[in-house]
This record gives C-alpha cells, sequence and structure tokens, in this order.
C-alpha cells in the first residue's frame, strides 16, 4: 500500500502509476508500461489502496493516495459505489476510461481533455457555438411553445456552421462533408437534417 511504501503527499502517482478500479472493493495502482522494466521494491508493479480509517459522512470513501480528495476536510465519500466508481473513473482517471479533447487546436481545452462525453459536448455547443443539439430551454420543454420555437431559431442563428465539415452529435468526431458526406464513419450516425439544412 502506499503507507507501507512510505509514500507521501509529494509523490507523483499519477506519473508511475494508473489506476485499476476492475474490482472496486479492491482497486489498486499498476506501473505504468513505460516504467514496467524498473520496478522495484519501492517501485512494485502493483500497489494495493490503503483501507480508509477517518471518519467519513458515507460508507464509500476514496482511497487514492495523497491529499487530492481530503484536503479542504474529511476525505471524499460516497453513498453507493457506483460514485465511487465513477469517482476512481473520471477524477482519478482509472485505466481503459475515455477523454475527450478539444480538436480546436488554440483552444486552451486543447491539451487538457475532459473526461465526459457530454462535458466535450456542451463545450463544442456553448464556447465553439457549433450546431449540436438545441437551445437549452428547448430542450428543457417551455410551456410557450412559440417562445420556445423563436428561442431555438435564434440560437441556431448564433450557431457558426461550417460548409465542409459537421461533428457527430454521438461519437463527437469532426465529419468532413468532401469524404464522408453526411454520415459518420466512425459510428455511422447520420446528420440531423436541419444541420444539413443549414450548410
Amino acid at each position: 500500500t502506499p503507507s507501507t511504501l512510505g509514500w507521501d503527499d509529494s509523490m507523483e502517482v499519477n506519473k508511475f502509476y494508473a489506476l485499476d478500479v476492475g474490482n472496486p472493493k479492491e482497486p489498486y495502482l499498476e506501473l505504468r508500461a513505460e516504467y514496467k522494466g524498473e520496478a522495484s521494491s519501492l517501485f512494485p508493479l502493483q500497489v494495493y489502496l490503503d483501507k480508509v480509517t477517518d471518519e467519513t459522512k458515507f460508507p464509500h470513501s476514496c482511497r487514492y493516495p495523497g491529499k487530492l480528495c481530503w484536503k479542504d476536510g474529511p476525505r471524499r465519500s460516497f453513498r453507493r459505489p457506483a460514485d465511487l466508481d465513477r469517482h476512481y473513473k473520471f477524477v482519478h482517471k482509472a485505466l481503459g476510461h475515455e477523454s475527450f479533447q478539444c480538436d480546436h487546436p488554440l483552444c486552451s481545452r486543447h491539451g487538457e481533455p475532459f473526461t465526459r462525453r457530454d462535458h466535450c459536448r456542451d463545450h463544442y455547443k456553448d464556447y465553439h457555438k457549433e450546431d449540436l443539439g438545441t437551445y437549452k430551454m428547448a430542450r428543457a420543454g417551455s410551456k410557450n411553445k412559440e417562445v420556445s420555437e423563436v428561442m431555438q431559431r435564434a440560437w441556431q442563428d448564433e450557431r457558426i456552421c461550417d460548409p465542409s465539415w459537421w461533428r457527430c452529435s454521438k461519437c463527437l468526431d469532426r465529419v468532413w462533408i468532401e469524404n464522408s458526406k453526411w454520415q459518420c464513419p466512425r459510428c455511422n450516425k447520420s446528420c440531423e437534417q436541419g444541420r444539413i439544412e443549414r450548410r
């Protein structure tokens, strides 16, 4: 465990190890492939996480080493095991978890990927003004349908629609019209008719 190895808060865990939560009851750190040749008693291939002994609000506590999850108070804890599992995957970037990078090269999020697809989709829609989805109030269901339609049209008018490509709303890939027309080559989703018409 990190404590038996004498790791302190200065240990760069993410640099050397990847979190494996295949078994949520026994998560462990696995030495990254590029360092496996340097495994030793101080840097073993696998390091099981310490058991949580401090008081927490909920029964399922984050066991990741360091103070990332408890520097400003008690250790992060969760009511359900699924919530803890999601925390490991998104916050600690567990092994095999997909990340979503903004493909606009000048964007500040280009080098800092999102851990959730829906957050990346919202980024494209809200920050880059791409025509993904609908106006938020229209999606939520306005009581006044006429107002909702006007707001949706105004939202669409603000969108930036490049005539040479469109973004797949499912996998978030940029699809070049000249090559793939209106069907995403990665996930086979077709572009929505309204988006085709705007281009």
